[in-house]
This record gives structure tokens, sequence and C-alpha cells, in this order.
């Protein structure tokens, strides 16, 4: 309950000014209808704000308009007003309102010293707008929308997605609650990483899917490859690929192999190198290049049965010492010279 003038003033600036949260403002609205004393108050700061010296308040009929709006909708029993749809409104609304006060010729000064922290702004100075970190939540239906960095997100009905107020200007970090399915524009020098339960979800040039169930989280990736990391156990899960996250164990694991990829031996006995990936890259649909001539006739001898891809990579990588780098439309094999 507001009690004096000194509580309410600095909200009546909030809310003029388009800063005021949904239960501030419904506060000033409230108290404004409980007197004609309070509605001279709110007027006689309404034209600090709006005013220059003696001229008229500034009534655009279009924001006057809206203003009757968001009256109407403060009135109504009960319901609380989001604030991702009324701010933008509302800084609209206060920064015409400078701009005008400005072009007549400077800003009305008055002895109260919070309303004069809008007339302290410089000549032609815009309104600053403070990126703020944003939650975007799917109620009941699949929720799909585009990322800054032209990311592709669709939300699970019933999850939600934290967006920092720095993303795609520091790093591309995002907090997931809930199912999603990501579309990520690659970026090497910006990786895009998703937090989900204490796992970091990291983009190697990716179309994949998190889906959390109780106490698992699944990954499934569609295209490309992620690497799933855990306090100082990471996993790479490429395309056509699974695996899970047991939360309350925070175990990584991947999920059997699919059937189609099953009773397949691979027997290499002093095969190239060039000639492994040419195979592997056929059964596996994958385009899987040696990248320095170096190492193509460097030999494997190995026999693999029913294992998938990320397995034998990590096999080859440690049998030739060599760097095995999965991205979105290759997985490149490097090295200088053969065991």
């Amino acid at each position: 309950m507001i009690k004096n003038r000194q509580e309410i003033e600095p909200l009546i600036v909030l809310f003029l000014k388009g800063e005021a949260s949904p239960e501030q403002a419904m506060a000033v609205s409230t108290w404004k209808n409980l007197s004609v004393e309070n509605e001279h108050l709110f007027q006689e700061i309404e034209k600090v704000v709006g005013l220059t010296h003696n001229s008229k308040s500034f009534q655009s009929p279009e924001i006057a308009a809206a203003w009757d709006k968001v009256q109407d909708q403060l009135k109504e029993e009960g319901k609380v007003i989001s604030i991702w749809r009324t701010q933008p409104f509302l800084r609209y609304a206060a920064a015409v309102l400078v701009i005008a006060a400005l072009a007549i010729g400077g800003l009305w000064n008055n002895q109260d010293n919070t309303i004069n922290k809008i007339a302290d702004l410089p000549d032609e100075t815009p309104e600053v707008l403070i990126p703020k970190e944003s939650t975007i939540l799917a109620a009941n239906v699949l929720k799909s929308f585009t990322l800054q960095d032209q990311s592709k997100v669709q939300l699970d009905p019933g999850s939600e997605l934290t967006i920092p107020a720095d993303f795609n200007t520091n790093g591309r970090n995002l907090k997931l609650k809930g199912s999603g399915t990501f579309e990520v524009v690659h970026d090497e020098a910006n990786p895009f990483i998703i937090e989900i339960e204490n796992l970091k979800v990291i983009d190697v040039g990716t179309i994949f899917s998190l889906k959390t169930n109780l106490d698992t989280v699944k990954v499934l990736v569609v295209e490309g490859a992620v690497e799933l990391r855990i306090n100082d156990e990471t996993l790479d899960v490429i395309a056509g690929d699974s695996a899970f996250y047991l939360i309350s164990k925070q175990l990584l694991a991947r999920y059997q192999q699919p059937k189609s990829r099953k009773k397949k031996v691979f027997k290499f006995d002093e095969t190239p190198l060039s000639e492994v990936v040419t195979i592997l890259g056929a059964f596996y649909e994958r385009n899987i290049v040696v990248m320095d001539q170096e190492i193509a006739n460097c030999k494997v001898s190995v026999t693999f049965k029913d294992e998938e891809l990320a397995t034998i990579l990590d096999i080859i990588k440690e049998l030739l010492n060599v760097k095995v780098v999965q991205n979105k439309d290759i997985i490149g094999i490097y090295g200088k010279d053969c065991l």
C-alpha cells in the first residue's frame, strides 16, 4: 500500500518513462483513481515530464489512444500485463515525449530531484535502452523463432529458453529448461552453447534436439555434430547418432547404435588411411577427408565390429596420433607424419 507522496512520485516517473514493472504500473493506476487530489498530483508530474515551461501537455493522437488502451488493461480485475508486451510501447511513448520537449526548447526545471533526473539529459540525447536478459516460454504449443545470430529454435510446450543480454556480442550461451530443437548458424569464433541441467551442449555446425524426460536429457544430432560436456568429461555425438545424460548421476553415454548400422565388420589390414576414410564415409554417409597428404598413406590395421563412427574415429586418432575435426559439412583428419 502506497502511504505518502515520497513513495508514489518515483513510481509515477517510472510509469511515465515506461520503466515500471507490471506490479508498479498497477499500483500507480490504483492510487491515481483513489481521489481527485491523487489525479491532480499525477497530472502535475506528467506535465513536468512532458512540458516545456507553460506549454500544454503533448497529446499525440496515437499516444493518447495507446495510453487509454493500457489504462483499460490495468483496470481489468486480476489481469497481469506481460512486460514483454507493454514495455516497448511505454518506452516509445516516453522517448516521443522527451524528443517533443527538446524540440520546443528545453526541459522544465523542477525542484523535485527525482523528476529532475529526466531533465538532466543533454540536448538531442536519445533514450538509452539497456539490454536485459530475456526468457522465452512455450506455454501450451510449439514455439518457433529466430535468434539474433539467425539460428532457428523450436521450443516444445512447457519449455523455456533464457537468452542473456549480451547474446551474440559476448558469446552465444543459452539456458534451456525442457526440450527444444536448434538449427545453429556455425561460427568458429563465437561458439553456440546450450546449458541444460549442468550439461553443456556445444555446437559444431549442427541441427540437433534436446529432450528432457524426468531425470534424463536425450541428445539427438540430425546434422553435423555436437560436443557434450559435464565437469571434465566430454562426448562427441555426430549426425544420426544420439546420447543421453542422466541428471541425478551426471552420467553421459551414447545410445545403442541404430539397427541399420549393426552387423557390419570393418577389417583393415595395412590399409592406407585415405582408403579407410572412403569406406567409412560411404557407409556412414559422411564426408570424411584426409586434410594433410603427409598422412594419406599411413597404414591402418584394426578390426571394428558394430561400432559407431565416433568410436572408430577416436580409435584411429589414437592409433595414428592424428587430429579429427568434425563440423557441419566434413570430418577432417589432420597430421604431419605416421607413427
